[in-house]
């Protein structure tokens, strides 16, 4: 992932946290999302990517697959203790909708490492939003 461009950003919200992924294609912006969801719980630099989980989803829409990606993320770190830190998405477009073969990178977590600003809970239908404009930008709401 090239941080040194705009890859994401955290935007104003009442209550939850809330951010604009951007990407120059549905890999690109699926990974940039995926990163922003955990950059909103913890500081990722004191995260090793030492564990590898492979993620394979399939939705009939994009806005779809993007909750599910994000949801199976966070069921990673709640269930099995994981902060991701390294996203490898490969989104295809079939007669069904869209399918997405990934592979994920990160640690168990260790609270001695891992200083967490942020509890997420939740992916929210709220606000997302993903649109094809100078490659493919995601608007999503986490429930914090």
């Amino acid at each position: 992932m090239n941080l040194n461009k705009k890859d994401f950003e955290f935007i104003e919200h009442t209550a939850d946290a809330k951010f604009k992924a951007y990407g120059k294609n549905l890999n690109e912006v699926l990974e940039n999302a995926a990163y922003a969801t955990f950059r909103s719980m913890l500081d990722l630099s004191d995260v090793e990517p030492t564990l590898k989980k492979e993620i394979n989803l399939s939705s009939s829409e994009l806005d779809e697959l993007l909750f599910n990606w994000i949801s199976e993320l966070i069921y990673y770190f709640d269930a099995e203790n994981i902060v991701f830190k390294d996203f490898n998405a490969q989104v295809e477009k079939t007669k069904q909708g869209y399918e997405l073969f990934s592979k994920v990178y990160g640690e168990k977590i260790n609270p001695k490492k891992h200083k967490f600003e942020t509890e997420v809970k939740a992916i929210t239908y709220h606000d997302l939003e993903i649109e094809e404009k100078n490659g493919y930008q995601v608007q999503v709401v986490l429930d914090t």
